[in-house]
């Protein structure tokens, strides 16, 4: 199953306005992430699998907050130079893994009942990869698909 997800607040042309994703909804893990800008450095710390849509622009967007190692979801002891909390995924698969920054960021849910046509929840804390691969062999396709949308009721900790 795929969901569609708004994420971030960005000065587009004198508007401000979010970005559409397209996530696997996936009930056995519990962090959503995203491929972000950084990933497109391609070098051995940072790469994406190809994706249509340009990674998620976090340079830009207003709302969006690495966390720090302090925040009480980083259990792992990991952070970057800056000391931004690092988080790692890897699938029973093995295929499909990444690697990126914990942050919190504005999402906007599609809603039927909203007069905007969106839900808005801010803060909300996911991955923003920025080392990301799929090893299936779907290497030169480009995907729809930006990341994962974690939704399994289990305790969070990275």
């Amino acid at each position: 199953m795929v969901v569609k997800i708004g994420i971030g607040t960005i000065d587009i042309e004198g508007d401000v306005a979010y970005k559409f994703y397209l996530l696997v909804f996936d009930t056995v893990s519990d962090l959503i992430w995203i491929q972000c800008e950084e990933c497109k450095i391609q070098d051995e710390n940072h790469r994406c699998y190809p994706q249509e849509e340009e990674p998620f622009p976090d340079s830009k967007s207003r709302t969006y907050q690495p966390l720090p190692s302090s925040y009480p979801l980083c259990k792992n002891g990991l952070s970057d130079e800056k000391g931004h909390s690092i988080y790692t995924v890897k699938y029973k698969t093995g295929s499909i893994n990444s690697t990126g920054v914990l942050s919190s960021e504005t999402f906007r849910f599609l809603s039927t009942s909203s007069p905007s046509d969106t839900e808005k929840v801010k803060e909300i804390v996911f991955g923003c990869g920025y080392k990301n691969y799929d090893d299936d062999g779907n290497a030169g396709d480009a995907y729809q698909i930006a990341g994962v949308f974690g939704m399994s009721p289990g305790p969070v900790l990275f």
